[in-house]
């Protein structure tokens, strides 16, 4: 009697589902929101950055980048566990509690500023809808996290294809620092390889202004970046809290609109989707800013220190409140070295296409996606004792009329820098 042999197939190879670089088209990889120094009750603030999903040989590296050494070999940091196309984070919440031992781990700042630059990629490529090419050729662009002893800097180095970042060593009078552990940082000088290679001409001798656009857009792509990063913390600050916004109705008290603004605010953080890290009400005189200015200026550079950048409204609004905050803002900023970001209201109301008197040369357009206008427009909606009547009267009629509305609701945003 023959017998047929039979063939046992052990299949050793994970699932596709687990495998999650080829089942999914992002993953979420933990790096820190901003910098070290960006602390809560439990240390660096660390969220969970989407990244292009793809094969990670060890450095990491993927099909754009690599994170090498000074020497340009790969660093031997594994993002997996024998397979490549299976991320593990280490450094989650639930994998490493103590967010305090982030920072002089060099694995974790090799994932950090791979994480980032792969983002910050990410953005440009979805918003081009193309590729976006390295000066060099090369599929790949270097990053070297521990570059530079000595030297709190980092650069772009088109000759080698390469953004090095720099550290400053552990001295008994503070840590150790290291420049590719911040995210606007990172951001910065990954937006210098890309404008590089989409625009290489534009670092050849040439007009002041050339330079001065390679900086421009990098500082912006580095700003307007850091709030697509889900959890970044946002410290909301009110001057007023809208009681004289209908003077002569007989519907609502101030004081009963005082107490509906403040629910509309939180209604309105809820439909964005934001939680502010700290919230603070000043509940200073609604339209009368301009009579305590001294006190607003002291509590916005209070409120602002610690920050990466300040949005308020622009100082020329020809709205007295808007433009003492705006003015407020802009002294806060500059005590703490930050930049500000003002985004106008009324100026859409009184302005006309070129109008002198509006700086349209600092105007930076923001884009949005159909999911972020479409949350903007609930955002909107909520304020609802000013986009509709409070009640019969004509004292009582909407603060923003129809045609005021359009202006926010566009797929667009628009701020100066």
């Amino acid at each position: 009697m023959a017998v047929e042999g039979v063939e046992t197939v052990v299949d050793v190879v994970p699932a596709a589902a687990e495998r999650n670089l080829l089942a999914q088209e992002t993953v979420p990889m933990t790096v820190l929101a901003q910098d070290p120094s960006i602390t809560d009750d439990g240390g660096p603030i660390r969220v969970a950055l989407p990244v292009p999903a793809g094969r990670l040989a060890h450095g990491p590296c993927s099909d754009r980048f690599r994170v090498v050494s000074p020497a340009g070999v790969p660093l031997p940091v594994g993002l997996h566990v024998g397979d490549p196309w299976v991320y593990a984070d280490r450094w989650s919440p639930t994998a490493q509690p103590d967010a305090h031992a982030l920072p002089e781990d060099p694995d974790f700042r090799a994932q950090n500023v791979f994480a980032v630059a792969a983002h910050t990629l990410a953005l440009f490529e979805q918003r081009l809808g193309r590729p976006v090419p390295w000066r060099s050729g090369l599929p790949q662009l270097d990053l070297v996290p521990q570059a530079a002893p000595g030297k709190a800097n980092a650069f772009y180095s088109r000759e080698r294809n390469a953004v090095l970042f720099g550290w400053l060593p552990l001295l008994p009078s503070r840590p150790a620092l290291y420049t590719a552990l911040s995210y606007d940082v990172i951001a910065h000088e990954v937006s210098h390889a890309v404008l590089d290679g989409l625009r290489p001409r534009f670092t050849q001798p040439g007009p002041p202004d050339q330079l001065a656009f390679h900086e421009a857009l990098a500082d912006l792509v580095a700003l307007l970046s850091v709030f697509t990063v889900p959890g970044v913390a946002l410290r909301l600050l009110a001057a007023t809290d809208g009681e004289a916004s209908h003077p002569g109705s007989a519907a609502l008290a101030p004081s009963e609109l005082a107490r509906r603004r403040v629910a509309e605010t939180a209604a309105s953080l809820a439909a964005l989707g934001v939680e502010p890290a700290g919230s603070v009400r000043l509940r200073l005189p609604d339209s009368a800013l301009t009579s305590v200015e001294e006190r607003l200026t002291a509590a916005v550079t209070a409120a602002a220190q610690r920050v990466d950048v300040v949005l308020a409204p622009w100082s020329g609004d020809a709205h007295p409140d808007h433009e003492a905050l705006g003015r407020a803002a802009c002294a806060a900023a500059a005590a703490h070295g930050v930049p500000v970001l003002a985004f106008p209201v009324w100026t859409w109301h009184w302005s006309r296409p070129g109008d002198p008197r509006v700086p349209w040369h600092r105007a930076r357009v923001v884009r949005l996606s159909p999911a972020v206008r479409a949350a903007r427009r609930d955002a909107v909606a909520c304020f609802a004792t000013q986009v509709r009547p409070v009640g019969p009267a004509p004292e009582d009629a909407a603060v923003l009329p129809p045609e005021v509305l359009e202006h926010f609701d566009r797929d667009v945003e628009v701020v100066f820098a």
